[in-house]
């Protein structure tokens, strides 16, 4: 039997990662673009500079509940209508809270770019913050945790930064907070959150996609740069610091279905004095 020779490969191209063009709005937000040809739908990610670290004590949490409140209805649209208006241009819009701040995300079309980015703005500019709502995503919170301490992988990556980071940080405590945390938010807190550290002035937008025909600097002025808010300064990241002493933890889980052990180290990397670890940790499940 005959067989086709195999391809061979072609030669290797330069290639360089695409350096944006950089701009400020009059509000001051910093607008970083990407002119990529062919690309129809146009991502745009947002950064708020709201860190973990700022959270008040005992609400961690409450940058999550904030970053989910910002897509459940505004002064002019109620929860569901602005879901719809979000369909009718074919985008999708998520955000999610993280160590060093918040990202909201902007999928769209680029026909409609211009609609969906006023509606990211009026997201920003007027969250409605009902109680309904903030208590609706409080409890689908309180319900998620359950889940992820049943979760090996989960329990053991909780447990790694806990054992990995001192007591006093922020990075040894859950993310999106624990149930006590949590049960506390309320519509006040979140919005409280929200005003102390959302603002044009300390984000960055990032636009990339096919832009042939678009007057970018219109679009972007008509619509996120109808955002006000108070000048300031970004906050910075606390300096980490965890110990790399080698050991041994396991997890004692109730009741699992299944027995499981769990197991996590921390290696260091870099030069000694970065201190930055490298965390490993490993999930192993044995039969009954």
């Amino acid at each position: 039997m005959d067989f086709h020779p195999q391809p061979a490969p072609g030669t290797a191209r330069p290639w360089a990662f695409p350096a944006p063009d950089r701009g400020t709005l009059e509000n001051g937000l910093t607008v970083l673009t990407s002119h990529r040809p062919g690309q129809q739908v146009v991502a745009v990610e947002l950064f708020l500079p709201a860190p973990l670290d700022a959270e008040p004590a005992g609400l961690d949490g409450v940058a999550t509940i904030m970053a989910r409140a910002l897509s459940e209805g505004t002064d002019q649209h109620g929860a569901e209508e602005f879901a719809a208006e979000l369909e009718r241009c074919g985008a999708t819009l998520d955000a999610h809270a993280d160590h060093p701040g918040v990202r909201v995300s902007l999928e769209v079309p680029v026909s409609r770019l211009p609609k969906a980015l006023g509606l990211l703005a009026e997201a920003l500019i007027a969250p409605a913050f009902l109680d309904t709502e903030v208590e609706r995503l409080v409890r689908n919170r309180l319900d998620e945790i359950p889940h992820e301490t049943a979760n090996p992988a989960r329990r053991a990556a909780k447990q790694l930064s806990k054992e990995l980071f001192p007591a006093d940080s922020r990075m040894s405590r859950p993310r999106q907070g624990t149930e006590e945390t949590v049960a506390a938010i309320d519509a006040a807190a979140v919005r409280a959150f929200y005003e102390a550290h959302v603002r044009p002035a300390t984000a960055t937008a990032v636009v990339v996609g096919d832009l042939t025909g678009v007057d970018l600097e219109k679009v972007l002025a008509e619509t996120l740069g109808a955002w006000t808010g108070e000048p300031g300064e970004a906050l910075p990241m606390s300096p980490i610091t965890a110990d790399d002493t080698g050991r041994v933890v396991v997890v004692d889980r109730p009741a699992p279905s299944r027995p499981s052990s769990s197991s996590a180290g921390s290696v260091p990397t870099g030069t000694p004095a970065s201190g930055r670890p490298r965390s490993l940790a490993r999930t192993a499940s044995a039969g009954p």
